[in-house]
């Protein structure tokens, strides 16, 4: 069984690069670092901060860089609520960093069929740059279904995939960006873990689309 679960996420991650490679206008290597800390109040509530650094064009620029707080409310086993705040950093064409404001709340759904869980995530989003006077915040549901094996103790192999769907541009798009992604998250201690991960986010329905093929590594602390 974890023989053909290793298999099927090895041709997964096949498929992810090929899916990438074959449809992309612009093309974009990325290394994304990440630094998270997570306070568990109780068993119910628990806090995290995270920084966050992301290097674009072959990993050679700064493009972005983010410090992230947040909440998340554990209903129950199965429904978990979260409320965030974002302050980012991006990269402008003049080599100037805007400054963003960005609020997502996440509904949370969870359901275990050993040794496997599904995980759909409905993200509500609203963010804006603040180096424009007249500024309308841009605002989006994302929708993430992910799956993850109990492969032992240690290792958790994981894969999701997300769709952006805008809510208030004003050339109607149903779906402007996706996702896909295949990982493995590392318990190190009970505290400390890693989440090493191969992402593609490629934008949909405009003339020049990228296509950002990304090495992520998380570093997560929880206490």
């Amino acid at each position: 069984m974890r023989q053909k679960v290793t298999i099927r996420f090895g041709l997964l991650f096949s498929v992810l690069i090929y899916a990438g490679s074959s449809f992309a206008q612009y093309n974009d290597a990325c290394l994304w670092l990440n630094l998270s800390m997570e306070k568990k109040m109780n068993k119910k509530i628990s806090l995290e901060a995270g920084q966050e650094f992301r290097f674009n064009e072959n990993y050679s620029e700064l493009g972005t860089f983010f410090t992230e707080l947040g909440a998340t409310l554990k209903y129950n086993k199965h429904i978990s609520f979260s409320v965030y705040y974002r302050c980012s950093n991006k990269r402008s064409l003049d080599d100037m960093y805007q400054f963003r404001h960005r609020y997502f709340v996440d509904l949370s759904l969870r359901k275990k069929i050993k040794p496997v869980t599904i995980i759909l995530r409905s993200r509500y989003q609203s963010f804006a740059e603040t180096s424009y006077e007249e500024n309308t915040p841009e605002k989006y549901l994302r929708e993430k279904l992910s799956l993850k094996y109990d492969l032992n103790k240690k290792f958790e192999p994981y894969c999701y995939a997300e769709i952006y769907f805008p809510l208030n541009n004003s050339q109607y798009k149903r779906v402007d960006n996706l996702k896909f992604a295949l990982g493995i998250e590392y318990n190190l201690t009970k505290h400390q873990s890693f989440d090493v991960y191969y992402l593609i986010q490629k934008q949909v329905d405009v003339k020049k689309a990228n296509t950002d093929f990304v090495t992520g590594i998380t570093y997560r602390y929880s206490f």
